[in-house]
Parts: structure tokens; C-alpha cells; sequence
């Protein structure tokens, strides 16, 4: 991904700065509620100008940043947490990574990875992907509070015609559990897929 930056100097004309910016995403085991993501992101924001995103889990929150934090603000949540560099995922092309990630809630990441899948599959099995991919985003809405934008996302997903199973994945399974209103739980099923 490519990121830019204006530097002005004094007496000087501005310069356009064009680099790669990285992807990470910091990850703590923390239980926080969902109605103070805004504020936490806001804050965030205010200390650090490279992050642009936080999503928090039933027993995580994430983190993602265009740079490496500082300890300080990498400490603010505790003192174990992960890094993930998003853009090491680029290769990474492993359904069961993505399995293992959507099991430990981390949508982001295996949204990631199946979007690397996805490019490269055709037909059906493209469609089956995509909608893998789809349920991993609504999960992200609704990390981010966006509960409404979660449920138009399951509903795009549902008018995908899918395989029926995907390897491991039973698809008919986690439509069933989208119709029910269980999408925000597929992590449960895929737990059982790593067991």
C-alpha cells in the first residue's frame, strides 16, 4: 500500500513524500464494550496519527495501525499483546489459516487471507469464497459497533450462490447459522473445524 506525506519546511516549497506504508495490527487480550469503540479510536488517533481502525472482539481488542506504535501506546492495553504485520499475509494463501483466525475472532486477518484465495479461484468456488470473505466482514462491522452495516453485509452474502461445502467448511452450516441471526457466532463452528 502506498501512503504519502507533505513535509513543509521553512522558506521552502511543500515536498510530497511517497513510501510504503505498512499494515499491523495490534492485538490484546482485553474485554472492553463495544459502545466506547469511537471513543477509544478517537483518542487513539489524537496520540498516534497512524492509526486508523479498532475492533473489539467478545475477548479481544485490535489495533490497526500504518506503523509500528511506540511502547506507550502499544502498553495502553496491557503488556502481552501480538503483532500482526497485514501485509506478510500477502502469500499467504492457506484456508486453514484462515479457519484458525476466524476461530480466534481475528476477521481481519482472515479476511486477508481468503481475499488472496479468492483471486485465484473461478466460478462456484469463487462465489463460496466470497462469501467466506463476507461473513468475516460483517463480523468486522460489528467489531466496529456498525451493527446495521453488519446486517446488509449478511444479507449481501446470503444471495451468493455457493458450493455446499469447501473443503472442511460446511457452507450450508454457516448459511443456516447467518439465517438464524448466528453470524456474529461462526467462530464457534470453525473452532470445531480446528479441533
Amino acid at each position: 500500500m502506498k501512503a504519502w506525506m507533505i513535509s513543509f519546511r521553512k522558506n521552502s516549497y511543500p515536498e510530497l513524500y511517497i513510501y510504503d506504508a505498512l499494515r499491523y495490527i495490534y492485538i490484546y487480550n482485553a474485554l472492553l464494550k463495544n459502545e466506547f469503540r469511537d471513543e477509544i479510536l478517537k483518542s487513539l488517533k489524537k496520540l498516534n496519527h497512524n492509526i486508523y481502525d479498532v475492533r473489539i472482539g467478545k475477548s479481544h481488542i485490535e489495533i490497526s495501525s500504518f506503523s509500528l506504535l511506540n511502547k506507550i501506546i502499544a502498553r495502553l492495553f496491557g503488556n502481552k499483546y501480538k503483532i500482526i504485520n497485514v501485509d506478510s499475509l500477502k502469500n499467504n494463501k492457506l484456508l486453514e489459516n484462515a479457519i484458525k483466525y476466524i476461530s480466534m475472532e481475528y476477521y481481519w486477518v482472515a479476511h486477508e487471507i481468503l481475499e488472496n484465495i479468492w483471486h485465484e479461484a473461478t466460478g462456484k468456488i469463487k462465489n463460496t469464497y466470497q462469501f467466506l470473505i463476507l461473513l468475516c466482514v460483517a463480523n468486522i462491522h460489528e467489531q466496529r459497533g456498525h451493527d446495521q452495516t453488519a446486517e446488509i453485509v449478511i444479507n449481501r452474502a446470503l444471495k451468493i450462490d455457493t458450493e455446499d461445502t469447501l473443503k472442511s467448511i460446511n457452507i450450508k452450516i454457516l448459511k443456516n447459522m447467518a439465517i438464524d441471526g448466528k453470524w456474529n457466532n461462526i467462530n464457534t463452528y470453525f473452532l470445531s473445524l480446528n479441533a
